[in-house]
């Protein structure tokens, strides 16, 4: 795509107004953004739009229930596959690399913060991850939407954007954090205080969370009164971040501006501090993302809009929903308080004042009086018979939004005959929730890929591979579970000379190399189908026992597992090299042992 905001200016007196425009064309909805968000939050958190609360809060539930079956951190496996010409030389570099990866995404949580980003999406229209290169490798932080703005909002892919523009929180301590490596660094930061006039104040309210950058991108929040005062407690229905005002008030706002330009065919990023101070491109055009053409933010959006960038909320849908559970359940609980203590009609009493009202009201009050004609009537309201149908139904409501069945639920169905039919109507019943899953699938895999080339341009380690001759198969292309699995081992360790292992580094893997999420593993919604395919695959010889352990989900001690499957198989290749006449016979019997 062509640079439509023109050339980057290469003086910093020309710089200035070309970032200044940029940021403010890329946050001309944020206003409006905010309040949307600041809506949302407050039904996810209260149950409510005014923060009121709810006495049933079925928004939070809802979006919890959603957001584990369109997303599973614990099961994320990856899968590098390449071209059809490459497979062969690279097939094991491919599993290895994938394991790795899949190890690395789990040690460094990136899989919970994507999953934590799919939560804040359902809530907040959508959400971004962002890779950093930390002191324990790649690192993964939530982005919320209100700190990023895109050139067009019409064009829904990031990458396709020609600018956009994520704002942060710095200390000045991190500030000179994050200018080690400049010369001038005092000088920045000491301009940088004297004319920064922006404080956290200005531009936020108390439900606008801040980003701080502090060798990294990881929020920093204190707790405690905002008033100091001891013995008083503030309970929020909102979690809301603290910090101690002094430090509050010392927060630098930075803009960091990612640019597409042309001329180097890469993006450049621009840091600028209002009302004027570049921190980063004035001298040099660079990208600061560590990986060579690649930004690094990867869009979160479980309910894509074509033709708007930010997407739609999961609320937008229920919220009506919510405050229709709220009045019902408001109702209800009127009925019942005035069924426990119901209006009542005195008639016949010389006088009743408060005090032999309240004595005949009491347990074992005794209230006397001349008159012989005295009486008693309770005016207790009657439940409606279909109040309590009523709730059911709505709530029922929430999970037709969602696509969410009951069988997926673990509830019974009618009719069901046995657990294949079961399984037939899991997999008819979520077409929905399955499309969903798998849009949030195919942008797990953008972040995964990511991760990946983070981890190629900056992950030195050494790893060695079976040699890939044709002896060389273990499970992979022409190994299988069966007899010609074995045979090919067999071959491999005395027919023919064993193939000499290689060495690579993840920076060699071939240019085309694709990340994609393995199994649909990164769902429950699939599970089902993940785990009759692996049965079927063994059953037919195509894969082996240690490939059907990679692909149960979930599987305790997988690794221990393995190890004694290998350990297996081992013995039998080396008791069938001994007695010859056992492969005859299985021959005879169509491979079958």
């Amino acid at each position: 795509m062509t640079n439509s905001v023109g050339k980057i200016p290469g003086r910093e007196a020309e710089l200035v107004p070309f970032v200044q425009e940029i940021i403010a064309e890329c946050y001309v909805s944020l206003e409006r953004r905010r309040d949307m968000y600041r809506y949302f939050r407050q039904f996810y958190y209260t149950g409510s739009s005014d923060g009121g609360g709810s006495k049933h809060n079925k928004c939070f539930s809802h979006i919890d229930k959603l957001s584990s079956l369109l997303f599973s951190p614990s099961e994320v496996k990856f899968d590098i596959s390449f071209d059809g010409d490459e497979v062969g030389p690279f097939a094991e570099m491919g599993d290895t690399a994938a394991r790795y990866l899949t190890k690395e995404y789990y040690r460094s949580k990136s899989g919970i913060v994507f999953g934590q980003a799919v939560e804040v999406a359902l809530v907040e229209q959508c959400a971004f991850t962002r890779k950093v290169w930390g002191h324990h490798g790649a690192e993964s932080y939530v982005i919320r939407p209100q700190f990023m703005g895109v050139l067009r909002e019409d064009i829904a892919d990031l990458d396709k954007q020609d600018a956009f523009v994520n704002s942060f929180y710095v200390t000045p301590r991190g500030l000179r954090r994050l200018l080690a490596n400049r010369a001038d660094r005092d000088a920045i930061v000491d301009r940088v205080k004297a004319e920064a006039t922006k404080p956290a104040q200005t531009d936020t309210d108390g439900d606008y969370f801040h980003e701080i950058v502090m060798g990294g991108l990881q929020p920093i929040t204190t707790t405690g009164t905002p008033s100091g005062q001891k013995g008083s407690v503030s309970l929020y229905a909102m979690p809301q971040p603290m910090m101690a005002p002094e430090i509050a008030t010392s927060l630098i706002r930075i803009d960091e501006a990612w640019i597409m330009d042309d001329e180097r065919e890469d993006w450049t990023t621009i840091r600028y501090v209002d009302p004027g101070i570049i921190l980063e491109g004035a001298d040099r055009h660079r990208n600061l993302s560590d990986i060579p053409h690649e930004q690094p933010f990867t869009k979160v959006c479980p309910n894509e809009v074509p033709g708007y960038f930010w997407g739609m909320s999961e609320l937008a849908t229920v919220s009506n929903l919510q405050e229709l559970l709220t009045a019902r359940l408001n109702d209800a609980d009127n009925i019942i308080k005035r069924q426990s203590r119901p209006s009542r009609v005195f008639s016949g009493f010389s006088s009743i004042n408060p005090e032999r009202a309240a004595a005949l009201m009491s347990l074992d009050g005794i209230l006397s009086d001349d008159s012989m004609q005295t009486k008693i009537e309770t005016l207790a309201p009657t439940m409606p018979p279909d109040m309590l149908r009523w709730i059911e139904a709505i709530e029922t409501w929430f999970d037709d939004q969602a696509g969410i069945t009951p069988i997926m639920q673990g509830q019974g169905e009618q009719g069901v005959r046995s657990g294949n039919h079961a399984g037939a109507l899991m997999r008819t019943s979520t077409p929905r929730l399955r499309d969903r899953a798998m849009l949030v699938e195919t942008q797990c895999a953008t972040d995964g890929d990511l991760h990946l080339k983070m981890l190629q341009a900056k992950d030195a380690r050494v790893f060695t591979v079976p040699g890939t001759g044709a002896a060389a198969g273990t499970g992979g292309q022409g190994g299988g579970g069966g007899l010609g699995g074995i045979l090919a081992k067999i071959l491999g360790a005395g027919g023919a000379p064993a193939p000499q292992s290689q060495q690579f580094l993840l920076a060699q893997l071939p240019d085309d190399a694709t990340v994609m999420v393995d199994s649909h593993s990164s769902s429950p919604a699939f599970s089902g189908d993940q785990m009759n395919n692996a049965y079927n695959l063994k059953r037919f010889g195509a894969i082996d026992n240690e490939d059907l352990i990679d692909m149960i989900p979930g599987l305790p001690r997988a690794s221990e597992l393995k190890l004694k499957a290998r350990k297996r198989e081992q013995q039998e290749s080396a008791f069938l090299a001994q007695h010859p006449e056992l492969l005859a016979k299985g021959g005879a019997k169509g491979g079958r042992r």
